[in-house]
């Protein structure tokens, strides 16, 4: 299930996955590294295919938002 980020605190660790829609198409990415308000994404996969891309994109918690990113829950009950 996909949650739009509304709380970075609250729901953004390493090893996250979010995704963002470009046009008709959906970027993963997973939360390599965080420093302070600095998110590291690493691209892993669009429209579900495993990219071979290398992209890396550093992001705070306001781009996420406005941007409008969600992020993947798991099997976790996470309260917003």
């Amino acid at each position: 299930m996909w949650t739009i980020i509304n709380n970075c605190d609250k729901q953004l660790t390493v090893k996250s996955v979010v995704r963002e829609k470009v046009d008709d198409n959906y970027k993963e990415y997973v939360i390599a590294n965080v420093e302070f308000d600095q998110y590291h994404l690493e691209l892993s996969s669009i429209n579900g295919e495993i990219s071979t891309q290398k992209q890396h994109n550093t992001l705070t918690c306001a781009q996420l938002m406005q941007y409008a990113f969600e992020i993947k829950n798991e099997d976790r009950n996470v309260t917003m």
